[in-house]
């Protein structure tokens, strides 16, 4: 079986360690991004997306490219399921890949939920 890989994209350097370290704890791999920007740029360099990330964990609220827009750029080119994280409580006019808001502080079942949902 081949380990599945989640895209984190948290711009608070806690939080994402945090994230980073339950999601490893449940035997996936991450690669993490400090803003939806960069994160978007490598996915655009990717070939074949879907064979590299099972799930795009974001935060909403984030500088230069933030979590709504991130995922509404992700869905021109890919179908990952997107999960975003937030502290507010923004509107619900997200992209169809964007299937579940989580609200910060989420707890560490939370994430363990969603990874076993979405992946």
């Amino acid at each position: 079986m081949l380990e599945q890989k989640i895209m984190l994209v948290e711009d608070n350097d806690l939080i994402r360690k945090m994230t980073r370290k339950a999601i490893e704890k449940k035997g996936y791999l991450v690669e993490e991004f400090n803003d939806g920007l960069y994160a978007l740029n490598r996915l655009k360099e990717l070939k074949d997306v879907k064979s590299h990330f099972d799930l795009i964990l974001s935060d909403i609220s984030m500088p230069y490219l933030d979590g709504i827009s991130f995922s509404r750029e992700c869905y021109n080119f890919t179908e990952i399921p997107v999960v975003l994280m937030t502290g507010d409580r923004p509107k619900n006019n997200f992209s169809k890949n964007v299937k579940e808001v989580l609200y910060k502080p989420v707890p560490l079942s939370e994430i363990g939920r969603v990874l076993k949902k979405y992946t």
